[in-house]
């Protein structure tokens, strides 16, 4: 499995068209067999900061996201609503619990 958490940061006054747009996104994802998890997450802090946490079930699933017409849509119509490019981080599962 691939974790990635992707630091999203709006400019200020464009967190709701961001989040929109991310949001839709996830209903389109929802369809991704090799995606196992995909959160959309906000501050509690501060409402231009989100954090998208993926699971993929491998290399192949993260490259086939990536690939899709609605994740490429996505990344160009919401480019002017980010106020710098996304931080993406990349890791292997340790341990998990589950409830």
């Amino acid at each position: 499995m691939i974790t990635l958490m992707a630091k999203i940061i709006a400019k200020q006054g464009n967190e709701a068209d961001l989040e929109a747009a991310l949001s839709a996104l996830v209903k389109e994802v929802e369809a991704e067999e090799g995606t196992l998890e995909y959160v959309l997450n906000k501050s509690q802090n501060d409402p231009c900061r989100f954090m998208v946490f993926e699971v993929y079930k491998d290399d192949a699933a993260l490259k086939h996201h990536g690939s899709t017409d609605y994740f490429k849509k996505t990344m160009k119509e919401s480019a002017g609503y980010l106020a710098q490019k996304p931080v993406m981080e990349f890791y292997t599962e340790v341990i998990r619990i589950n409830r």
